[in-house]
């Protein structure tokens, strides 16, 4: 403290001896100070910050405490990537929904063939079983794993219960039949897998990697 001490009194005894030209008369106000470093504790250093203490600037651009400002950017989940192409109609069992954003769909990708190709597909799995001829359409569904993709929906997009197309057009070509029943969703709606039953069978089709199109179409 000795140091800081003798370095004011100097500066007052200069500010006095400025003779009576008032006009170059020194301020009263004290010089800014530089405070050598001492071993001695913070308590007894001078409660005013010196010019040569490098402080943090807070956004006002006066010294003291920095001043945190939150980030305004918007938060973007990241879009799960997927092996699956664009345009393509797929089928599949839905595993699970997140609302996000980006709103999500876990799909168990399956195989889904109709008529005389359904007869000859399950012939070779050994399952003709497994369909009713007899029921229109014939279908036979292959799932060989029970592997789930994660697809996020692109903005904007709704879902489609009860719909009458079977990833080719629609089956019945009756608007006043089955197609009477379709309705738009939200994406929420369509049935996730709850315990041993499997979710919704819907078709859907990509673009940009995202789904832009979901449907659980109508089976008589």
């Amino acid at each position: 403290m000795r140091a800081w001490v003798m370095t004011v009194a100097a500066a007052l005894v200069l500010a006095s001896c400025g003779g009576s030209d008032d006009s170059k008369a020194v301020p009263p106000t004290a010089p800014a100070v530089t405070v050598a470093p001492e071993s001695e504790p913070a308590s007894s250093a001078p409660t005013t910050p010196s010019a040569s203490t490098e402080a943090p600037t807070t956004s006002a651009g006066s010294t003291g405490l920095t001043t945190v400002v939150p980030s305004t950017a918007p938060v973007t989940a990241p879009v799960a990537n997927t092996d699956l192409v664009d345009g393509k109609v797929y089928w599949g069992y839905v595993a699970g929904f997140k609302a996000g954003p980006p709103a999500t769909f876990a799909i168990d990708v399956s195989e889904v063939y109709f008529g005389q190709q359904a007869i000859a597909e399950a012939t070779k799995d050994h399952a003709e079983g497994t369909i009713e001829p007899d029921v229109d359409p014939v279908m036979y569904v292959r799932n060989n794993n029970t592997k789930t993709r994660l697809l996020a929906v692109r903005p904007g997009v709704k879902a489609v219960l009860d719909g009458c197309d079977y990833g080719e057009g629609s089956k019945t070509g009756d608007v006043g039949g089955d197609c009477r029943l379709a309705k738009t969703v939200p994406l929420s709606a369509v049935p996730v897998a709850d315990g041993e039953d499997a979710g919704a069978l819907v078709i859907f089709v990509l673009a940009g990697g995202q789904i832009s199109r979901i449907e659980q179409p109508y089976f008589p």
